[in-house]
């Protein structure tokens, strides 16, 4: 209970970011009694020292001579200990947060490579739409001029008046049955 808490190990904080896992985490750990700690009095109450000796740091990869405990052989220090686990910890976010991003936008861009696929079958559709709506309009209109043809040649032969009427309202009904979004 004396011992001061600066003269070894790690605070718990620290010892969150040297091994990479969240403070619950080395909290959990200790309580399992997976890291070597020691309960210390402080002014404000108790506090853990964490000594991560034997503890593989999260986010390294194997071989790569990163444990806590090669580096307490080799003299190096808790704080570059600590600023070392830092930059990892940092590699390991981007590259988790790459995986996320992927994970989150392949379904999008398959989707949207399949909005593109309707949306060019749509067009074609249109374009095959809008030759059709051409002949129909040449079609009317050569009717048009057929109907003055004749509406002129009966004036000329006294023809009823209804067969003028009756070619001018086929033409009407065809224009005004054509869906609305080919007018």
């Amino acid at each position: 209970m004396g011992t001061n808490p600066h003269l070894g190990g790690l605070t718990v904080a620290e010892a969150s970011v040297s091994l990479g896992v969240s403070v619950n985490t080395i909290r959990r750990w200790i309580k399992e009694g997976r890291l070597r700690s020691e309960r210390v009095a402080t002014p404000t109450g108790y506090a853990y020292r964490v000594f991560p000796d034997g503890v593989p740091v999260i986010g390294t990869r194997a071989g790569s001579g990163t444990d806590s405990g090669a580096h307490a052989d080799s003299g190096i220090g808790t704080d570059q200990l600590a600023a070392g686990s830092s930059v990892a910890l940092e590699t390991q976010r981007a590259e988790a947060m790459a995986v996320y991003t992927k994970t989150l936008l392949e379904p999008l861009v398959a989707r949207l490579a399949e909005q593109e696929a309707v949306v060019r079958d749509q067009a074609e559709t249109i374009g095959r739409q809008g030759a059709e709506l051409e002949r129909a309009t040449t079609a009317a209109v050569a009717l048009g001029d057929e109907l003055a043809a004749a509406e002129a040649s009966r004036r000329r032969d006294h023809r009823p008046a209804w067969i003028g009427l009756a070619v001018a309202g086929a033409v009407a009904i065809a224009v005004v049955a054509a869906p609305t979004w080919v007018r």
